[in-house]
């Protein structure tokens, strides 16, 4: 039996973000393993603000990943 784990790392302030993911025989393996991928493959993103500008939906085979813009604050 072994263990899955997805890390993703990122910065607000520059706008990038990366993951990795790895397995291991325990959890807390799997995740310290995983730390050190996501920063090899960073990715900038386009923010306004703090949010994406527009809805996205990625897919890769059967998997499908929607991000939404967050909502506008409210005062």
């Amino acid at each position: 039996m072994s263990f899955a784990a997805l890390v993703v790392v990122g910065d607000a302030a520059s706008g990038v973000v990366g993951y990795g993911s790895g397995k291991a025989k325990e959890v807390p393996q799997a995740i310290r393993k995983e730390l050190r991928a996501p920063r090899k493959n960073l990715v900038r993103v386009h923010l306004t603000e703090t949010t994406i500008p527009h809805q996205v939906l990625g897919r890769f085979g059967s998997g499908q990943v929607l991000l939404k813009p967050a909502p506008k604050a409210q005062a």
